[in-house]
């Protein structure tokens, strides 16, 4: 199932790695009702399998995905985000 945008996470990512993020959104399923995510200033907690997807902006691209440990993924297509890392 396709990842879609769903909440604008740019000052909040930008409270993190600064002025260089270009933007960045939270994504959710189409049929998803909950998102239990956390999204704070200094403060990103992804929901299991939906990333956060912050593009900087110097052009480059990744996300951030939790699971057991979570992590880090560069992407190189902003339209086909992958369910997790």
């Amino acid at each position: 199932m396709k990842l879609m945008k769903n909440i604008d996470l740019t000052n909040k990512v930008q409270s993190i790695l600064g002025d260089d993020v270009d933007y960045a959104y939270s994504t959710r399923y189409k049929n998803d009702i909950n998102d239990d995510g956390l999204y704070q200033n200094y403060t990103i907690e992804p929901s299991d399998s939906r990333p956060v997807f912050v593009k900087m902006k110097n052009g480059n691209m990744f996300i951030i995905w939790a699971s057991e440990w979570g992590g880090i993924t560069k992407v190189d297509n902003e339209n086909n985000i992958p369910a997790s890392g």
